[in-house]
């Protein structure tokens, strides 16, 4: 019974080890093929892409650069064949409005002429009103010794001439002084009353002659004067008396005959006196309603100047000021043109310069699409732990670092297998053996070894650590060269966000996956050395 134990531990202890061995070989392949593959793919292609993708971002940049000057260099042309459209209809604008101030000038200095007319005419009209009032002192002067004239009483006259004969008689001769004096009282008489009559009508003759030339401008006489022929008149019948009434003067009644006879002719030559002095008066009157017609008149024409010189100075202000700022605008174009032109030459150098290091950038833009077709040929022979990877080269960059994860999760499983057969065969040997523990693990080290020994020391396993750690240091390097070249590209690599999301998801699951198989493998570590 003892002999088929100790087979069947014998059997079991070489089961064991065989399952090491088939373990360890597996470890082996598959750290060494994801090694292989990390690696070679970091060097071949993604670190060489992301350098082409950086020089590819620099040249995009440049060529943003150059459109943007070319973008400005437009610009400018556009602007400057603006301001050369728009100049000469501001130019026409300023010569229609420079046209329109000097039409508002010519018009306001007419304006102008016109007030200083209108001026004279009040001033030759106040001079006329003046020389109206002053005239028609004058006239009122005439006018009075008109109605002096006409209190004239042929009667009392004829007595005054009767007392003068009868003082005559009385000193026996004719006095020397008066011009009729003579024996003969017929011709004394008729003297004395044809030259008491003549003085009279020419003192109405006077008096209308002194108002015809007083009032000449005024009114135009047409040359009559009638009075002359009522005077005539009164001369005539004067002498026609005087034979009729010989002797009139010696009785009351032939006086009464004569003097009755003799005021009809008067009368009428008072009355055509009269009416005389009248036309003279209604003349003054009309030209005093005329003087104040044109006084309403020119006041009216004066205010409505007045209104049109207040509007039309308005109105060229209002044409100053837009012709000024017409003025402002032609200059502000002009200064912008000579400045935009400026630039543009500059613009045009820099451009010329950049032309030649544009052409520059096509050929580094060509050696990168080069490059990129190199990498994608490298890329179909780099074989990952699961075979070739049947993407293109974008799927294949955002896809790397899951497929390291997978690689690095593969070989800690297979690891963590492998120290639990490990454990295994070290207590079989234990149990079927018995030997000194320390001895044991001794020879355990050296029979079944492990990358990562729980029997050895801890210096003796940094290599190991650091070694299977690489891997995992690659992947975060991916990431940090996945994510610096979508921030140089400024797009997921053409993958719409669903997808950028799917793959950050799934960086996040492989991280996951391998801190989980790390602490796996460091609790089955620790375990090692603990006995059931």
């Amino acid at each position: 019974m003892s002999e088929q134990k100790e087979n069947f531990d014998n059997e079991f202890r070489e089961r064991l080890y065989e399952r090491y061995e088939s373990r360890s070989r597996s470890f082996s392949t598959t750290f060494r093929a994801t090694m292989i593959f990390t690696f070679a793919f970091l060097a071949f292609v993604l670190v060489p892409l992301v350098a082409l993708e950086y020089d590819d971002h620099r040249i995009r940049i440049k060529e943003a650069v150059w459109q943007q000057k070319k973008d400005s260099i437009e610009k400018l042309e556009g602007r400057i064949t603006q301001i050369n459209d728009r100049l000469p209809q501001t130019s026409q604008e300023h010569k229609q409005i420079q046209q329109e101030v000097e039409n508002t000038e010519q018009e306001l200095g007419e304006i102008e002429d016109e007030v200083e007319q209108i001026r004279h005419q009040i001033d030759k009209n106040t001079q006329e009103l003046n020389l109206y009032l002053e005239k028609t002192g004058e006239f009122k002067e005439i006018q009075a010794r008109f109605d002096e004239l006409e209190t004239y009483d042929p009667r009392k006259s004829a007595q005054e001439l009767i007392h003068a004969f009868a003082q005559m008689l009385d000193r026996g001769r004719p006095d020397p002084a008066d011009p009729c004096a003579s024996p003969d009282m017929e011709k004394f008489v008729r003297c004395r009353v044809e030259n008491s009559l003549q003085a009279q009508l020419k003192a109405y003759k006077q008096v209308i002659a002194d108002a015809d030339q007083l009032l000449l401008q005024y009114e135009a006489l047409n040359g009559v004067k009638p009075i002359d022929d009522k005077i005539d008149a009164v001369l005539k019948a004067l002498d026609q008396l005087i034979v009729k009434y010989p002797d009139f003067w010696r009785t009351i009644r032939g006086k009464l005959f004569f003097f009755g006879e003799f005021n009809t002719p008067m009368k009428e030559a008072f009355i055509e006196a009269e009416h005389q002095m009248k036309r003279y008066d209604d003349a003054l009157g009309r030209r005093k309603i005329q003087i104040d017609a044109n006084f309403t008149k020119l006041e009216s024409t004066g205010k409505q100047l007045e209104k049109d010189k207040l509007r039309v100075s308005q109105t060229r202000d209002e044409l100053q000021g837009e012709l000024a700022e017409k003025t402002k605008q032609i200059q502000a174009l002009k200064a912008e043109e000579q400045q935009l032109t400026q630039e543009l030459a500059k613009r045009k150098q820099e451009i010329e310069l950049a032309r030649k290091e544009f052409q520059k950038l096509d050929k580094e833009k060509q050696e990168i699409l080069k490059s990129k077709s190199q990498i994608e040929k490298r890329l179909e022979k780099v074989q990952s732990p699961f075979g070739t990877i049947p993407v293109g080269l974008k799927e294949a960059i955002l896809v790397f670092p899951v497929i390291v994860a997978a690689g690095i999760v593969l070989y800690c499983l297979i690891f963590l297998e492998l120290l639990r057969v490990r454990k295994a065969f070290h207590l079989a040997t234990e149990k079927m053996y018995g030997e000194n523990a320390e001895e044991l693990e001794n020879r355990m080290a050296m029979v079944a070894p492990l990358w990562l020994d729980p029997l050895g020391s801890v210096r003796g396993n940094i290599g190991g650590i650091i070694l299977l750690a690489l891997p995992a240091v690659a992947f975060f390097l991916s990431l940090l060269l996945i994510g610096y070249s979508w921030q140089l590209a400024g797009t997921q690599q053409g993958s719409t966000p669903i997808i950028h999301g799917m793959y950050i998801v799934l960086y996040g699951l492989s991280a996951m996956g391998m801190i989980l198989c790390s602490v796996l493998i460091l609790k089955q570590w620790k375990n090692y050395k603990t006995r059931p």
